[in-house]
């Protein structure tokens, strides 16, 4: 289902391919967004979400991501604490690159 892949770039981890449900909570505002992952490794993920407004590096997020394909419903202990590293408006829609304050078993992103 997902795809090892390594960028030559600054990226510390190998990334996998990976396109599941996510939601998003701003600690400031405690809004949430809807989106899909793009990829993930064991120190972050890169989102897509449709939402014009613009989340900006080094704002503080809760991430829950639907691992597998049953799970409907994500609780408070399923969302990962996340800061924003990158934010990149798209049409309409943004691509946010956020790091996991701990790391992240792998097995739970293949």
């Amino acid at each position: 289902m997902s795809t090892a892949y390594h960028l030559a770039d600054r990226r510390q981890n190998v990334r996998h391919l990976l396109d599941r449900p996510v939601k998003l909570r701003c600690k400031q505002t405690g809004r949430y967004l809807a989106g899909r992952t793009r990829d993930a490794s064991s120190t972050g993920v890169l989102i897509e979400v449709d939402h014009p407004s613009l989340l900006v590096t080094g704002q503080c997020v809760s991430v829950g991501i639907a691992w597998s394909s049953r799970q409907a419903l994500l609780t408070n202990a399923d969302l990962i604490d996340a800061t924003v590293v990158r934010s990149l408006a798209l049409a309409g829609t943004q691509r946010i690159a956020v790091q996991f304050r701990q790391p992240q078993a792998l097995a739970r992103t293949a």
